[in-house]
């Protein structure tokens, strides 16, 4: 397994006033644009390879290639698809990341939700019945982290994502406890719970890990990146900027 990018400084956000993607302590990215990284004929379930280190991540259950307004994605429809790392090495996503009390990570999504009459899965970490680390946009359209089982610890006010048009969420960790959520850079202030999670076990991609599964209703998933330090403001806006013009933005 590649770590080359782990313990790095980070990534100017900006050089002579241009905003630069921040590829300092980057992890994971997946992108379905790329198609040098999309395995469509691999015996059984496709996959979709990280542009950075060897994590390929398996689409289950039906999750496809599609395109939405002209972006490629992988699509879930909603009923039992999911993304989970399909690697010979011993290391997952969620082990690079140190998914635990503490250490320092950030994860951010480019996706489209449809409709929001149920809470949409984005990603979830498990480690045991009691030890459960999700992210997921509710009914109301807010964002909800889930820590330890099925408590959702913090909230974002309802509204902070609205169905329809592209987001990207971006959640950052600094030390035991202090999360901050961003959609499409703007900030959303986060309330709620106190708890804390500790799990180094797969990072999987459209429902829960919890048992039994719940998983996402159907969205559109465009871009995944995963970075083992929390991201600055700076950083969060320089991603948005780099990328947002595919998305028409």
């Amino acid at each position: 397994m590649s770590m080359l990018l782990m313990g790095c400084t980070s990534t100017a956000a900006t050089i002579d006033g241009a905003a630069v993607f921040p590829t300092s302590n980057l992890v994971l990215r997946l992108d379905a644009s790329n198609e040098g990284s999309r395995d469509e004929t691999t015996g059984g379930e496709p996959y979709l390879g990280s542009l950075v280190g060897e994590l390929k991540y398996q689409m289950i259950n039906g999750a496809a290639f599609a395109a939405q307004g002209g972006v490629a994605v992988v699509s879930f429809d909603g009923v039992n698809d999911w993304m989970g790392d399909d690697t010979d090495d011993s290391y997952s996503a969620a082990e690079l990341l140190s998914l635990n009390t503490g250490n320092d990570f950030s994860i951010s999504a480019w996706f489209y939700i449809a409709s929001l009459a149920s809470s949409v899965e984005l990603w979830s970490v498990h480690e045991s019945s009691s030890d459960n680390f999700r992210l997921h946009v509710d009914s109301n359209g807010a964002i909800k982290l889930g820590l330890n089982l099925n408590q959702t610890a913090y909230n974002s006010d309802n509204g902070a994502v609205a169905a329809g048009g592209w987001k990207i969420v971006t959640l950052t960790k600094t030390g035991s406890a202090t999360y901050k959520t961003y959609v499409n850079k703007v900030e959303k202030t986060l309330s709620g719970g106190t708890h804390t999670a500790s799990a180094n076990a797969n990072l999987v991609i459209g429902k829960t890990t919890l048992a039994p599964a719940a998983y996402a209703k159907a969205f559109k998933l465009a871009e995944f990146y995963a970075y083992s330090e929390a991201l600055s403001e700076a950083n969060v806006e320089a991603i948005f900027d780099t990328t947002k013009t595919k998305y028409g933005l």
